[in-house]
């Protein structure tokens, strides 16, 4: 790793003055300051984080809180943050929560040691609201700023980006409705997970809108994870009487889950059942049939997250930001027209 000594050594001047050249300061020749530039991105030479921060107090270090780096949606999430945060001069440190929020205050009490310059978070299944607002207030009170990205804690003066969650299952429920359906079913989420459970209000808006057939009996419990989602869709369907025509599953993992118990039991889709899901992803046109989808704008949500949080860095007294976006419905095999 190339510090300021060894291009201060090569280029035969003061470190003070190769300090000077890159951090735009007055005082140093134009043409040795073009030269020390150049040296200076040839060898890959990259400010010191800690060293800005015992420097100015302002630290470039970022927290990134992730629930399941596994899952390609959270993974994507955090590589495209990166890439923004790279860009602009700043590192971070990934905390994989595992869906777990005792783990999760346990990151945030960490960042405050490090003394991170503020948080990018995705928080985990809440459900001990009072301890996980308290974690991220007492960050916030020390000044330092929290952006929410896809899901939230409500209650906590901070900014976030999300999907309109409740939009977009209500236009996977009229898009199936389109297609002849009355009859459909949905995978749900685990409860106080904010993704979870906008998608099923919009869901549940949808089946009222339209009038539609909905049993009790046709909403399995996923809890976004695809092996709840497999033992929990196999059971329900071996035992239903009528099964529903087409499913909406809230998320990519629960759709995974279904198919695998699908296939077990001789169903086939779409001919026996129609299949929706949440969350696009890069293989689910190789699927047979291909998976019509729900996709995220994953790195706009991305660039808008970090591009929020490092401005509330520069400036504490901004006012917070709301960002809702739009998700697409990707149409592909997987839910067929019985009109």
């Amino acid at each position: 790793m190339t510090r300021i000594v060894d291009l201060a050594k090569m280029l035969n001047v003061a470190p003070s003055t190769i300090s000077k050249a890159l951090n735009n300061k007055p005082g140093v020749n134009p043409e040795l300051r073009k030269k020390i530039v150049e040296v200076a991105e040839k060898l890959g030479y990259r400010r010191n984080p800690m060293a800005i921060y015992l420097k100015t107090k302002k630290s470039k270090v970022i927290g990134l809180v992730i629930p399941n780096v596994s899952n390609y949606f959270f993974g994507k999430l955090v590589l495209s943050i990166e890439k923004c945060l790279y860009e602009r001069g700043y590192q971070y440190i990934l905390s994989n929560t595992d869906e777990n929020e005792e783990k999760e205050m346990e990151y945030l009490q960490t960042y405050s040691t490090y003394d991170v310059g503020g948080i990018i978070s995705v928080t985990a299944l809440v459900t001990m609201k009072r301890k996980m607002v308290q974690a991220y207030n007492s960050f916030l009170i020390s000044g330092k700023p929290v952006v929410f990205v896809d899901r939230i804690i409500k209650g906590l003066n901070a900014s976030y980006v999300v999907l309109d969650n409740t939009g977009a299952a209500f236009e996977a429920v009229e898009y199936l409705v389109k297609n002849g359906h009355r009859r459909i079913g949905v995978i749900i989420g685990p409860k106080g997970v904010y993704t979870s459970e906008k998608r099923l209000e919009g869901f549940l808006k949808a089946v009222n809108t339209f009038g539609i057939d909905f049993r009790e009996d046709w909403m399995v419990k996923g809890e976004f994870s695809l092996k709840t989602s497999y033992e929990n869709v196999l059971n329900a369907f071996s035992n239903l009487k009528e099964i529903p025509t087409a499913l909406v599953a809230l998320n990519n993992m629960m759709a995974m889950g279904a198919l695998e118990a699908f296939k077990e039991l001789g169903i086939k889709v779409p001919e026996d059942v129609s299949i929706l899901t949440f969350d696009d992803m890069p293989w689910h046109k190789f699927f047979d049939p291909p998976l019509t989808s729900i996709s995220q704008p994953i790195e706009e949500m991305s660039i808008l997250s970090a591009s929020i949080l490092l401005e509330e860095m520069r400036n504490p007294h901004k006012k917070k930001r709301a960002v809702v976006l739009k998700g697409k419905l990707v149409e592909r095999g997987s839910v067929l027209n019985i009109k």
